[in-house]
């Protein structure tokens, strides 16, 4: 149940849904840099040091986000390098069966003649 604040507003007691996230920089920036003190330089940092970390922050969170973004680019040529190569295979052996399937078939050898067994079979390798 909401009651009156002592400054005119109304209290909430029930947990809002956040829409959006916060970026954990942001918040530091935000608790760590003076209010509007001077207008020409709204980010006067509280200490040289939390500027330091921030900016740090800033660029190990940029380093690690090209790292990935190239990883992902590798992992997805390599993804697709594999799909043609499977395609292929899938291909050759389509083809494989197609040819055995147009063969005219012929009736058990002869084993009459003195020649030997190996010219009477058919060799499927491609």
């Amino acid at each position: 149940m909401a009651r009156d604040s002592f400054k005119g507003g109304l209290l909430h007691n029930r947990r809002v849904k956040m829409e959006h996230r916060i970026a954990l920089d942001e918040v530091f920036k935000k608790t760590h840099v003076k209010k509007k003190e001077n207008k020409s330089n709204p980010n006067v940092w509280v200490e040289e040091r939390a500027e330091r970390t921030f900016n740090d922050v800033r660029r190990l969170q940029s380093g690690l986000k090209a790292k990935l973004t190239a990883a992902l680019a590798k992992s997805e040529r390599r993804r697709v390098t594999e799909r043609q190569s499977m395609s292929e295979t899938v291909q050759q052996i389509k083809e494989q069966v197609i040819n055995l399937t147009r063969r005219p078939t012929t009736s058990a050898p002869d084993d009459t003649d003195d020649e030997s067994d190996e010219e009477d079979y058919v060799d499927l390798t491609p």
